[in-house]
């Protein structure tokens, strides 16, 4: 292999074009969350339940409204690279009144991955629902572009209200491989949907270009 064509194949490698953070990132991230400045490193939307709901066919009374209440839930969908994930945990930190420090970065925050934030959209007029699978799909349609990597990741939340209510939920964290979410392409727009009991939420179009742009700047 000549010298040109060696050089290529390295520019071309997904290991080069989506490496781990640098020690100055990491650092620079951690201080973006203190500062409340995460929300600069991701793309957001709102999830909506999908066009004819859920069905509660054979479900009654009190449970059937239990039900109905739940798809009342509103989720926020937050999408970021490794920087980002890194500086939510930050912010999460800084909120709880500690601080997150270098030692306490676990190595999967690192990682050349698309990581993937799913948290109910705050106050709820019901108790939120766990979320179960989620995936890139057509839209329309139901083809499916592209799954996570590994188990959904839970972290246990607590909301308080002003009037002293409080709500114990769950935040789930979903990852895709960068390079898998680079291929992403479809004739069609890319939808990104979460699976719950109470049923399913999209964001009916990501713009994958900025996602795409997301992972290549980390």
């Amino acid at each position: 292999m000549t010298r040109g064509l060696i050089l290529i194949a390295i520019l071309a490698s997904p290991s080069t074009a989506f490496a781990q953070l640098d020690e100055k990132s990491i650092s620079d991230a951690i201080a973006l969350g203190r500062a409340n400045a995460h929300k600069n490193l991701m793309w957001t939307c709102q999830a909506k339940q999908m066009r004819g709901g859920f069905a509660a066919l054979g479900v009654g009374g009190a449970i059937a409204q239990g039900i109905a209440n739940k798809g009342d839930v509103k989720y926020v969908i937050a999408m970021m690279a490794a920087r980002g994930r890194l500086a939510v945990a930050s912010w999460q930190a800084t909120q709880a009144g500690e601080r997150l420090e270098r030692a306490d970065v676990q190595p999967d925050w690192l990682q050349p991955r698309l990581f993937v934030l799913t948290s109910p959209e705050l106050p709820v007029p019901a108790l939120p629902d766990v979320i179960s699978d989620a995936v890139f799909r057509e839209n329309p349609g139901q083809k499916v572009l592209l799954k996570p990597t590994g188990a959904t990741r839970y972290d246990a939340r607590q909301w308080k209200g002003k009037d002293g209510a409080v709500v114990e939920y769950q935040d789930s964290w979903t990852t895709f491989d960068a390079t898998g979410v680079n291929d992403v392409y479809s004739p069609t727009e890319v939808q990104f949907t979460v699976s719950m009991p109470s049923g399913e939420r999209s964001c009916g179009y990501v713009p994958m270009r900025t996602i795409r742009n997301l992972i290549k700047t980390r």
